[in-house]
């Protein structure tokens, strides 16, 4: 039943427009920072104001991964996307040079992977500020690939968001 405009109801949109208006709206919804994301408590919205401020000691004395877990639709992956920007402005007035994004997939993750990653680390100017890897879905990396993870990780100047 249809309601307003005086019981008529309104002509109903093409799918094709349907679509761009729920685009639009979930892409006006979606966090431009991590400050409009909301987090579990005021510990967690602490520790990554913390993180991205410079007031934790990170990266520094060999640790440059920060493993982000929870449970499917909890933000982990919209978090992974937005800190590489927020820690380059806070710490360095700019945002993050273009940061290395891959979903660790069956068929993408092996050794292949980590050499790619190795070759984009190995590759980068000390002007940009640090090179950023994100790595969505990192529990689907096979044996090989994790074991060679850590050498990557090694690399100067990179952080890795899992």
């Amino acid at each position: 039943m249809a309601m307003g405009g005086g019981g008529k109801s309104r002509p109903r949109a093409p799918d094709d427009s349907k679509a761009r208006r729920t685009s639009s709206v979930t892409d006006l919804m979606q966090p431009r920072t991590y400050q409009d994301m909301v987090f579990p408590d005021a510990a967690m919205t602490q520790l990554v104001d913390d993180l991205v401020n410079n007031r934790l000691s990170f990266p520094a004395n060999g640790k440059n991964g920060l493993v982000i877990y929870g449970p499917n639709g909890t933000g982990k992956s919209t978090l992974a996307r937005l800190l590489p920007d927020a820690i380059e402005m806070a710490r360095i007035g700019r945002a993050a040079y273009s940061p290395t994004q891959h979903t660790v997939t069956t068929g993408n993750n092996g050794p292949a992977l980590m050499a790619s990653l190795g070759r984009v680390a190995g590759n980068i100017a000390l002007s940009f500020g640090h090179q950023f890897f994100i790595l969505d879905e990192v529990d689907n990396l096979g044996e090989a690939a994790m074991k060679s993870l850590k050498s990557v990780m090694e690399m100067p100047m990179t952080i890795f968001i899992m």
